[in-house]
């Protein structure tokens, strides 16, 4: 099967409706010329597996929803993501073979940063589809499917309370608090017709969340989570605690017109120079902060002389005095973190770390003189430092 047209003819909820209608399995195309955008959604039996574009924007990315949702850690995203690179994999894969996310959670999640991408094109006015029959690819196929039928059914929902929802909403960053002390009066839950999942993302205010904060806790996304919003404020359990910056760019702030916002957008020549100053502060700062942590460093350690590392292995978010900012080491500390977390128990050797599949063997030779870094357990906490010439 084969379709083309153009969303000023027709809307994205009624190409979609026609597409699950005759349970087609292939891709559907999106190009936007004017705001430069593209996406593929990939069907099967008319549902959406997956999507693809290069309009997603940076707090949307799956890592940064996931850390959002507390559902990894900085030390697990970064080690993942390296390891997804040099092996040219997904980074869901890795998180998922690295044992750190559950595979409903993860799924949940991309349910999540799909319908986004999807509540952006449904704005688009001026975009050309076309739609081909032909097989997913492997990746996507076992992937759990979001129902075409419910999806249609939420923008198109959206879309007639779309004037109470930006008045609401005006930006991504407006943030939301509780009305009221204690659970909504049933009274009210009546009224206003709450769902249990109203309740729970008002359970979430405490004390307050930003409306992507709530996308990310509540692994919901932003079509529900509109809706969700609307329906608490006008039974006045919410109120709107004020908006941080607003963000021009951001695609809900138009109605007919989407910008978007691109992995790489251009700088003005003011941004830059902004950016750079900034660059060279951060630098000279971390330059200082190295230097006065060297200095503070104990300089007989016997496992290998000044730079030792001891880092609390035990706690989520453990805190290591790193003699100098070298990826190198933060990447095999995210490593014996990982694996610590999968094996409830610190490795006896780094190279453990290699046989895991968590690193690779040049992770663990100092790149200046290719000895092998010097690691140690010591109980719930390592010791790992630079080794001597």
């Amino acid at each position: 099967m084969k379709m083309r047209g153009n969303f000023s003819e027709v809307s994205l909820v009624n190409v979609l409706q026609k597409l699950q209608s005759q349970r087609v399995t292939g891709a559907l195309r999106i190009k936007n010329e004017t705001q430069r955008g593209e996406m593929t959604i990939w069907m099967a039996a008319g549902d959406i597996l997956h999507v693809e574009t290069n309009t997603r924007p940076e707090h949307m990315r799956l890592g940064r929803l996931l850390l959002r949702g507390e559902l990894i850690d900085e030390g697990a995203l970064a080690l993942a993501l390296h390891t997804s690179q040099r092996d040219e994999t997904l980074l869901g894969v890795q998180l998922l073979q690295q044992g750190v996310v559950q595979e409903r959670a993860l799924s949940r999640m991309l349910h999540v940063q799909f319908k986004d991408d999807l509540h952006l094109i449904s704005r688009w006015r001026s975009a050309v589809f076309s739609f081909e029959s032909q097989t997913v690819p492997a990746p996507w196929r076992s992937a759990q499917a979001i129902k075409t039928r419910d999806l249609s059914t939420q923008i198109a929902r959206l879309r007639s309370q779309w004037r109470e929802v930006r008045e609401l909403v005006p930006t991504r960053n407006t943030t939301f608090r509780k009305a009221i002390d204690g659970p909504v009066p049933q009274e009210a839950v009546r009224q206003h017709g709450l769902s249990n999942g109203d309740l729970r993302m008002f359970g979430l205010l405490h004390p307050s969340r930003t409306f992507d904060d709530l996308i990310a806790l509540g692994r919901v996304s932003c079509l529900s989570l509109y809706l969700s919003l609307v329906r608490l404020h006008e039974a006045g359990a919410i109120v709107s605690a004020g908006q941080a910056q607003r963000d021009s760019q951001h695609p809900e702030l138009a109605m007919a017109t989407v910008t978007v916002v691109r992995e790489e957008s251009p700088r003005t020549m003011g941004d830059s120079a902004i950016f750079h100053v900034a660059t060279a502060v951060l630098i000279v700062a971390a330059a200082a902060l190295g230097l006065a942590v060297f200095l503070n460093l104990d300089s007989g350690d016997e496992a290998g002389g000044a730079g030792a590392v001891k880092v609390v292995g035990a706690e989520r978010h453990p805190v290591g005095r790193l003699p100098r900012s070298s990826v190198q080491l933060q990447r095999i500390r995210n490593a014996v973190l990982v694996y610590q977390s999968r094996y409830g128990e610190l490795p006896t050797r780094l190279e453990s770390l290699v046989d895991r599949g968590l690193l690779v063997e040049r992770d663990l030779t100092f790149p200046d003189y290719g000895n092998t870094y010097v690691y140690r357990p010591d109980g719930d906490t390592f010791i790992l430092v630079r080794p001597k010439r």
